[in-house]
């Protein structure tokens, strides 16, 4: 039995389309520039596609093959032998824990020294006060 998302597809898509197109037609489910990408390492069948300006899908040899993809991937999920990846927070160490490894590296931002090209350290530059010219004379 096919992948509904595919039966889908199968019925909307037109039998032939420009590759360019499949992110529109798709949702942005599928991209062109993913599955380019994947033909390019030959993922993909040559069969599935006619070259040319631009590069035409033909839907029914591509949608067989994302079905084929859809539940190889399904079923490598299924089919994990291995546990859960742990949180990253279990794997830490106890210095991490601790908050030493911070303390350190603050120490380490606070001594570091300048570079030399840097020139010296200058205080921020004050804004000065327009005068006004309230003191300006009159006529």
């Amino acid at each position: 039995m096919a992948h509904p998302v595919v039966e889908a597809f199968r019925n909307e898509w037109p039998a032939a389309f420009a590759g360019p197109s499949l992110d529109k037609l798709s949702g942005n489910a599928f991209r062109w520039s993913t599955t380019q990408n994947r033909r390019s390492r030959k993922e993909i069948p040559p069969e599935v596609f006619v070259e040319g300006r631009p590069t035409i899908v033909l839907r029914d040899k591509f949608l067989d093959w994302l079905d084929l993809w859809l539940t190889s991937v399904s079923e490598a999920r299924c089919q994990s032998s291995e546990p859960p990846r742990r949180k990253r927070r279990q794997g830490r160490t106890e210095s991490a824990q601790t908050g030493t490894d911070v303390a350190i590296r603050e120490a380490e931002i606070a001594t570091e020294r300048r570079s030399p090209l840097a020139g010296p350290m200058m205080p921020p530059r004050r804004r000065r006060r327009r005068d006004r010219g309230d003191d300006a004379l009159s006529v």
